[in-house]
């Protein structure tokens, strides 16, 4: 039982580093194009 719970709470703990991963990635890609956003409406 004992190697179970800590096979969960491993799977727990790469779920959560994968999410912080995926919202820092998200907020960059956002970050990036918003900073794109003037050239594009520049070019319209």
């Amino acid at each position: 039982m004992m190697r179970v719970r800590d096979e969960i709470r491993m799977t727990i703990d790469a779920y959560k580093t994968l999410f912080g991963n995926s919202v820092t990635f998200g907020i960059k890609k956002q970050l990036k194009a918003e900073q794109g956003i003037p050239e594009l409406e520049d070019q319209v």
